[in-house]
């Protein structure tokens, strides 16, 4: 059963759980906010569409900007319901909903559950984590668009997977499920997707003619230049 917690789990939950410090406790909340995550994104976006527009033939290159913001929207909202649904046939109460000591966030600030702890409620909604989930898709989107920034897009993913822990709203194992459900579902809406991804890059630009010739003119006058110097004498003779 999910809500049974294995020794390990508890382990890496209390491990991280009970590393609070100051620093710690003011930046957790904050990379747990969804809200940023999306601000961000749009940010990313907005600079990327407005590198397209300032080329030459700005609807070639704003299209796959277009596709996408399409496509990340889309991959967040299959996620959306995967996750719900999974959460709720689960049903896995939260760390700070059953474990002594736990630490937590509350509106009025931190809290501890005491040592004798009874849980209040039989079912809630912590498995798997819904902020793991939707970080992990986006980055694999992300980088499926955009490969070089891959190292820095997955940051993205882990400090949110743990600051969910941090915060005691997930079990290790809740973050980890959520990373890789988030995963598979951006990776099945890549290969989906492929074709039109494709047909929807710029294409590069021809070469010209001009140029072609140009470059053959220069070819062709070098090789000149060569024979001409091989053939012309170095030394002049006379007859005695």
């Amino acid at each position: 059963m999910i809500d049974a917690v294995p020794q390990w789990d508890r382990k890496i939950f209390y491990a991280i759980n009970e590393s609070r410090n100051e620093f710690f406790d003011a930046v957790m909340p904050v990379l747990s906010y969804t809200w940023l995550l999306w601000a961000l994104g749009i940010a990313a976006f907005a600079i990327w569409a407005v590198r397209a527009l300032r080329r030459k033939e700005k609807w070639k290159h704003l299209r796959p900007v277009l596709f996408s913001m399409a496509l990340i929207l889309a991959t967040a909202g299959i996620t959306d319901v995967v996750t719900m649904a999974v959460k709720s046939e689960i049903g896995r109460l939260r760390p700070y909903q059953k474990l002594p000591f736990a630490n937590y966030l509350t509106h009025k600030g931190w809290r501890q559950n005491p040592a004798v702890f009874n849980p209040v409620k039989d079912r809630a909604d912590s498995f798997f984590s819904g902020h793991a989930s939707h970080s992990m898709a986006v980055a694999v989107t992300a980088v499926t668009l955009c490969p070089p920034l891959s190292p820095v897009i997955f940051v993205m993913p882990v400090v949110v997977g743990y600051s969910r822990v941090y915060l005691g709203k997930h079990y290790p194992s809740d973050v980890v499920c959520g990373w890789i459900a988030g995963a598979l579902i951006a990776l099945l809406a890549r290969r989906f997707t492929r074709g039109l991804r494709n047909r929807l890059q710029p294409e590069p630009p021809p070469q010209s003619a001009q140029g072609s010739a140009k470059r053959f003119n220069a070819r062709r006058a070098k090789a000149a230049a060569d024979s001409a110097r091989q053939c012309s004498p170095t030394k002049t003779s006379h007859s005695s």
